[in-house]
């Protein structure tokens, strides 16, 4: 079972990870490359916010629920675990929090945004991408000692 419960705690990992990757390294730089004079491609936008949203929110309960499992069938043995599974932890809430702000905040004024205002609010979106990759990279990490 521990195992199962890590296997899945690393595919989904990845997946959400390189997903936000994907997005600050190619597609944000794609899209600013192409259409920073003209007017803020929107509908390609959400196309791609419509296939990612169901993998980001598969991610975000499996994570929490192989953690789980994985901190019950291997609790932490020493102080350094307790404090490395703390951090993790910690950086997945701010992964899932950037996300579920995105998602009910950011999102729908993107929807009803002029051009002009469009890439302001893409740029902050872009923030929180970096903040949200950068905690998922340093979970992983955590989770490496961990196990």
């Amino acid at each position: 079972m521990e195992q199962f419960a890590l296997v899945v705690h690393v595919i989904v990992g990845t997946l959400w990870v390189g997903t936000i990757f994907a997005n600050i390294f190619i597609v944000w730089p794609t899209l600013r490359g192409t259409y920073a004079r003209q007017e803020f491609p929107l509908e390609f936008v959400v196309l791609q916010g419509r296939r990612i949203a169901p993998l980001v929110y598969f991610a975000i309960p499996s994570m929490l629920v192989s953690g789980l499992a994985l901190a019950f069938l291997r609790p932490p043995a020493t102080t350094t675990a307790w404090v490395l599974l703390a951090a993790k932890t910690t950086a997945l809430l701010i992964m899932a929090s950037n996300i579920i702000y995105g998602t009910l905040v950011t999102w729908p004024k993107l929807q009803f945004s002029t051009s002009e205002e469009t890439w302001p609010l893409w740029r902050g979106y872009g923030i929180r991408g970096f903040v949200t990759l950068s905690c998922g990279m340093a979970a992983a990490l955590m989770g490496a000692f961990l196990h």
